[in-house]
């Protein structure tokens, strides 16, 4: 009787490892995702995406801090229908001595009800 086969594998660029690569659907565009980092079966940290809106600011942007020890990326006026991106992953901090970095993009979609699409890469340099 064949059971079949388990695959263990990892994604991997020259450079870094993918420690999670995620697509989500938001059911609001002013909202909050949190990202817990386990490593190697252990709780080492939360970063915190935080979406909103400033009418006083014209672009977009990232701005950072620290809440309750979660790193919280406040991501401002990310609001175009084709989407915002960092346009190189930011460094975040490190992890066992390795380099973090977190690749975003994110897009509103619909008419008067938005929703959020996010899409978010979490590496660690090899």
């Amino acid at each position: 009787m064949n059971m079949g086969y388990i695959i263990m594998s990892y994604i991997a660029t020259d450079d870094n490892i993918v420690l999670v690569s995620e697509s989500l659907i938001l059911d609001r565009p002013d909202t909050s995702v949190s990202i817990p980092i386990v490593y190697q079966g252990e709780d080492t940290g939360v970063i915190i995406l935080r979406f909103t809106e400033k009418e006083d600011v014209n672009t977009g942007g990232i701005k950072h801090s620290i809440e309750n020890g979660a790193l919280v990326l406040e991501c401002f006026n990310f609001t175009e229908s084709f989407g915002r991106f960092t346009s190189e992953p930011l460094d975040i901090g490190d992890l066992d001595g390795k380099k973090l970095s977190l690749q975003i993009w994110s897009a509103l979609n619909g008419n008067e009800t938005k929703i959020r699409r996010l899409q978010f890469t979490l590496f660690m340099e090899k």
